[in-house]
């Protein structure tokens, strides 16, 4: 079974620059910080879209951010 998918994305200028300086800086592939960004980002969605989804998934994911961010 597949853990990873290839998800091709277009960003602007600035952006793309930033995110290669800051992998460049952390020692992180592309991918690593494309990785935390997009499950940060369906994460806070979820925490905004509370009533309908799972607590329980919603525990583990705000553990999940709080453990990402710690380790960073």
């Amino acid at each position: 079974m597949r853990t990873t998918e290839k998800l091709t994305v277009t960003v602007s200028k600035p952006v793309a620059g930033a995110a290669r300086a800051e992998a460049e800086r952390s020692g992180e592939t592309l991918s690593a910080l494309t990785n935390a960004a997009l499950r940060e980002y369906l994460i806070r969605r979820a925490i905004a879209d509370e009533p309908d989804t799972d607590p329980e998934w919603l525990e583990a994911a705000a553990r999940t951010l709080v453990e990402d961010e710690a380790g960073r």
